[in-house]
């Protein structure tokens, strides 16, 4: 009898045991599973942070280039503008001083 008990004991400890390593094990799977959830936002929050940069570098360079666009265009009207007065300029001399515009032409 004593030794029934024993085994009984013996297995009720086993079967404690058991239990608790398997408790361990859910616990530190559950902990595992946190941490990937975890580094998975992470790793997407900072991907989130990278598109967002490069969108903001794409939009400075569209700004800028569209500024110089615009630069270069009012360089040319101004350039334009400024021809055209010098032609206005040399037709009147011209009609001024006739034989200044024919040796212009020659």
């Amino acid at each position: 009898m004593s030794e029934e008990k024993d085994k009984e004991e013996d297995e009720k400890e086993r079967t404690k045991r058991y239990m608790k390593m398997k408790k361990r094990k859910k616990k530190n799977m559950k902990m595992k599973i946190e941490y990937e959830n975890e580094e998975e936002k992470e790793e997407k929050y900072e991907d989130e942070e990278e598109h967002k940069d490069e969108e903001e570098e794409e939009e400075e360079e569209e700004e800028e280039e569209e500024e110089e666009e615009e630069e270069e265009e009012e360089e040319y009207k101004d350039e334009k503008e400024h021809e055209d007065e010098e032609d206005e300029e040399d037709e009147k001399r011209a009609l001024v001083h006739p034989d200044i515009s024919s040796r212009r032409r020659e």
